[in-house]
Formats: C-alpha cells, sequence, structure tokens
C-alpha cells in the first residue's frame, strides 16, 4: 500500500473514531467487559536516537508513525484509539508491546535483521551489534500471567529478551539450518547515507508525501 493511500485511510478511520466509540461502549456494556489487554508493538514509540537515551515504559509514541511504513502507523493508531477508549470506556487498559518477534523453536531472522534474496541473505548492520527480540514463547507466559493477576501487571510493558543477542547470533542460528545461504553484510553506515536519498526519491519520483525511513527500519534500539 502506498503512503498516500495510508495516509487517506487513516484520515477516514480517524473520521470513524466517534462512531466506533459508541460501537465499542455498546458492546463492552453488554459483555462486561472487565479489563483489556491491547498487544502493540515497540516500534510505535519514538527512537534511542530522538530521546538521546535508552527506552523504557515512559517513552512517548512517535506522533510521525508513517515515515516508518503502514503495519507501524497501523500498531501506533490502535494502540492511541485503544487508550482512547479505555477512558472513554472507563475500562482498564493494559498495554504490551512486544519487540520484533522470533519463534526459537522454528526459527526464521527477524525482519530488522534484513532480507532473503534467492540464495542470499542481505545482513544489516554491525555484526556484533545488538538487536532487541522477543521469543513467542516469553511473549505467550507474559500475557498468561496479566490473564492470570490482571490488577498486579504493569499498565505497559515493553517486552525484550535479555540480555539482547547479537546480529551475528540472531544470523548463525538461521546458517545452523540454512547452510546453503550466503550473507552479505551491509554496513549500517551506508545504510543511513542511503537513506536520505532514498527518501528524496520517494518523494519526488514516487510522489510519496510520507516517505519511508529505510535505516529506521533496520535499525537497533537500546532499552532499559
Amino acid at each position: 500500500m502506498e503512503s498516500g493511500q495510508v495516509k487517506r485511510l487513516g484520515q477516514t478511520l480517524r473520521a470513524r473514531r466517534e462512531k466506533l466509540g459508541l460501537s465499542q461502549r455498546q458492546l463492552a456494556a453488554q459483555a462486561g467487559v472487565k479489563g483489556v489487554i491491547h498487544v502493540s508493538s515497540l516500534a510505535v514509540i519514538k527512537t534511542s536516537r530522538e530521546m538521546g537515551r535508552a527506552l523504557d515504559e515512559t517513552t512517548p509514541l512517535d506522533d510521525n508513525s508513517l515515515k516508518r511504513g503502514p503495519y507501524v502507523w497501523g500498531k501506533a493508531e490502535s494502540e492511541a484509539l485503544a487508550q482512547q477508549l479505555g477512558r472513554e470506556l472507563n475500562v482498564p487498559l493494559k498495554i504490551v508491546r512486544p519487540g520484533p518477534l522470533v519463534d526459537y523453536t522454528a526459527y526464521h531472522p527477524p525482519g530488522r535483521l534484513g532480507r532473503e534474496i534467492g540464495p542470499w541473505f542481505i545482513a544489516m548492520g554491525p555484526k556484533r551489534g545488538a538487536l532487541s527480540v522477543c521469543d513467542v514463547t516469553t511473549a505467550a507466559r507474559v500475557i498468561r500471567s496479566y490473564l492470570q493477576d490482571f490488577a498486579a501487571a504493569p499498565p505497559i510493558l515493553n517486552m525484550v529478551e535479555a540480555p539482547p543477542p547479537s546480529r551475528l547470533e540472531l544470523m548463525n542460528r538461521y546458517r545452523n539450518d540454512r547452510p546453503d545461504l550466503s550473507v552479505f553484510w551491509f554496513p549500517a553506515w551506508l545504510l543511513r547515507a542511503l537513506s536520505g536519498p532514498a527518501k528524496l526519491i520517494q518523494k519526488y519520483a514516487l510522489g510519496s508525501k510520507a516517505p519511508i525511513d529505510v535505516a529506521a527500519a533496520f535499525a537497533s534500539e537500546k532499552y532499559r
């Protein structure tokens, strides 16, 4: 979906929020909802580069999430709507934000590590740089703990494995099952250098009003 289409869709959805809120209030009242667990994403908050520090649960939502693409924009909009409806409905809300999800029992590398193209895997960033991820088993256990004791659970939780694995560790885990795969490491500095021109091409050659920051899509974040 092009960014212009995403933006128009966003305007339409925002225009329907009042009607949606009414429907949600009616449904909540009828169902006797006692609390809601909203599964969001760590991608919706501002970056550590923007904040100038490691990220935590107090880090605000990125108010320009569209530049990170439709997925992040959708997650950010849904979290903002969940918070709004929680206040309006007076229903307790808990937000869980998992990092890039991986399944270590059937492993495939997270998107932030890079892309597989034919017999090659183009890995982004420094080999020894940390890349925070969240195993699906961890995510399931945490969400189950919320269900078991909703009142005691924190209102917002950023969920990643500790300590975070390096990009090389994540790549080697995949190559254990794919020894046929060749890996090319794309330097982070070069990706950052090309990101600016790529945004200009999106804006002027492709007519995008919200060009995507390619470097941000593969960046590593620091959490505390």
